[in-house]
């Protein structure tokens, strides 16, 4: 979804329809932090949890402090329509590959 939505601003749309994908790009995120929380939790025992949400939150820091800077020069150099299109190609590349890999596909296990 967050791919997606990030596509059409090559056309550079009119700020009410930039506003709409960019509230479903909000919404996308919405979709992708609550559920990794619940894995977290329900994954992990309770003496683990700590540390788990811990270096969950230290690794998307982490590719934060790499992908913000890369927007923000890229937007710099090559305009943001083209900039948050390229990143949307980008969302949808590695989901793509990771689907391909099969990530996320796991044997259910009991605890």
């Amino acid at each position: 979804m967050l791919g997606l939505v990030l596509l059409p601003d090559i056309l550079k749309p009119a700020l009410l329809i930039f506003s709409f994908l960019w509230m479903l790009n909000g919404a996308g995120q919405a979709l992708i932090a609550i559920p990794s929380s619940t894995l977290l939790a329900e994954h992990t025992i309770e003496g683990e949890r700590g540390r788990a949400d811990a270096a969950h939150f230290a690794l998307t820091h982490l590719f934060w402090l790499a992908s913000y800077p890369a927007i923000g020069h890229a937007s710099a150099k090559w305009g943001s329509p083209l900039t948050f299109t390229g990143a949307g190609l980008v969302c949808l590349i590695v989901t793509a590959v990771a689907l391909l890999l099969g990530y996320g596909k796991r044997e259910a296990h009991s605890h």
